[in-house]
């Protein structure tokens, strides 16, 4: 079943990720993922969605900028500041990251590498 995605075309649209690209969506194969890598390559292509989530600015900033590496660099700052480990995981528990929740194996490794840091 395919997952919820927040993100609609207007009827009859398709978009191709490149220029000559195979690459087309409709709604029907449409994710978050795509969407956004979509608009963060073409920002004036939002002419062709028909729904966009009110935070959409933010999500594509999110996956152009690499939204990884500042939880990452958020978690070693709140450690830094004596906040424990529980305390991380409650913050970023159920966290949205490239469009997605954060899985606790994900969650896991960010901070493995957060106290890493903090090490050197």
């Amino acid at each position: 079943m395919k997952e919820r995605c927040l993100y609609s075309l207007k009827n009859g649209a398709l978009i191709q990720m490149e220029f000559g690209s195979g690459e087309m969506y409709t709604n029907a194969n449409l994710t978050d993922e795509i969407a956004e890598k979509y608009l963060a390559a073409n920002p004036e292509g939002r002419v062709f969605f028909s729904v966009l989530p009110d935070d959409w600015i933010e999500r594509v900033e999110n996956r152009k900028n690499g939204n990884a590496e500042k939880v990452i660099e958020e978690m070693t700052q709140m450690l830094e500041n004596g906040e424990t480990v529980e305390d991380v995981k409650a913050k970023y528990k159920g966290y949205m990251i490239d469009g997605k929740r954060m899985r606790v194996k994900i969650l896991n490794a960010y901070i493995k590498e957060a106290q890493n840091r903090l090490e050197e």
